[in-house]
């Protein structure tokens, strides 16, 4: 999965919220036990935390440039789900910047550190809070 070394490219920090002992968190221990260790190695400069509270919802934040953040719960996702919503959070934050992230030359373009549109944030407040659907296609999100 090459995307996982790619997250601190967009991503300035992850926090994985979760209750130590709740049956809503499992999966999403389980998956912070199976993947920190290769998420981590990948991306060694990215923030990744684990911030556990008793009774708290499941969520993972992410944390984009100029402080911009979004949220996916977690709860009733299995591990793959939650795997494939952190892959999802690369690709929405491209999608809410208008850059259609299928198209390569577009995506390097947003990637490159002197690309002025990485900068430009539209249409997204601070703390916004998504539910991420489980599979994001270019056909639902653009109806082609």
């Amino acid at each position: 999965m090459a995307w996982r070394g790619q997250l601190s490219k967009n991503i300035k920090e992850l926090r994985f919220l979760m209750c130590q002992s709740s049956s809503a968190s499992a999966s999403a221990r389980a998956f912070v036990e199976k993947n920190y260790k290769e998420l981590k190695t990948l991306n060694p400069k990215l923030p990744i935390l684990i911030r556990e509270c008793s009774g708290v919802e499941p969520q993972l934040w992410a944390r984009y440039d100029l402080g911009v953040e979004k949220a996916i719960k977690l709860e009733g996702l299995s591990e793959a789900q939650i795997s494939k919503a952190l892959e999802n959070l690369e690709i929405l934050i491209l999608i809410d910047h208008g850059i259609n992230p299928w198209n390569p030359l577009i995506s390097n373009a947003w990637r490159s550190k002197s690309g002025a549109r990485r900068h430009q944030v539209r249409g997204l407040a601070p703390n916004d809070t998504v539910t991420m659907p489980n599979d994001v296609s270019e056909a639902a999100i653009y109806g082609n």
